[in-house]
């Protein structure tokens, strides 16, 4: 979660405002994942897509 803070402290974003953001990503995760799911991107596309939305929220948090 570092790397975020100091992302919103370089761009002057409020903290609450980016826990705010931040929280949201978060939540809206398994959201991106069905998206993609149901995408007519290639199964094997899917699951890389899948794995990258995994590692991005397991950074942020």
């Amino acid at each position: 979660m570092r790397g975020c803070e100091t992302l919103a402290e370089k761009i002057e974003m409020q903290e609450k405002s980016a826990q705010r953001m931040l929280d949201k990503i978060i939540s809206l995760s398994d959201e991106f994942m069905e998206l993609c799911d149901n995408s007519y991107m290639p199964q094997a596309m899917k699951e890389d897509m899948n794995e990258l939305i995994k590692q991005r929220v397991d950074a942020i948090v």
